[in-house]
């Protein structure tokens, strides 16, 4: 299968961990449901040649939580979360790049924002686009018409 659309079905609960293991999948639709957890990376089994991996999300809520930890102990790198499209809120993010309009970021750290009329809250974000609210530290906005509140800014 190279397409999954489950948009607009009313779907509750967490983000189904079998898609990661759709080997072919190259477009994802999973705007308009209330789905919460950690959208399945592009890992093992995941064969995307000859296409370009999409996902689009549009008035979605993510509470997006990871584990620090392998079972072994060691900490583990993670490859952000890539979050686009329209009215989407991310909760408790952190490491996300998200693109579109008119999304949230709630207590996020390291995340790079990008388009128009993004809230922005926590640490170390690069934000480029227009009329954002970033609050925190350590934060790199390009654009116009932002309101930064914090150090280092």
């Amino acid at each position: 299968m190279e397409v999954l659309d489950l948009s607009h079905n009313q779907l509750v609960g967490t983000v189904p961990s079998w898609i990661s293991r759709l080997d072919h999948l190259c477009y994802l639709d999973l705007s308009n449901n209330t789905l919460v957890g950690e959208v399945p990376k592009s890992s093992e089994g995941l064969n995307t040649s000859g296409c370009s991996p999409d996902i689009d999300f549009t008035n979605m809520t993510f509470y997006l939580k990871r584990s620090g930890r392998s079972k072994h102990g060691r900490q583990r790198k993670h490859a952000p979360n890539v979050i686009a499209g329209t009215n989407n809120v991310v909760r408790s993010g952190s490491n996300n790049v998200i693109a579109g309009n008119d999304n949230t970021v709630i207590f996020g750290n390291d995340n790079a924002v990008s388009e128009s009329y993004q809230f922005v809250y926590g640490n170390n974000h690069v934000v480029t686009g227009d009329h954002h609210v970033v609050s925190g530290s350590n934060h790199a906005a390009s654009g116009s018409h932002h309101v930064v509140i914090g150090k280092h800014n």
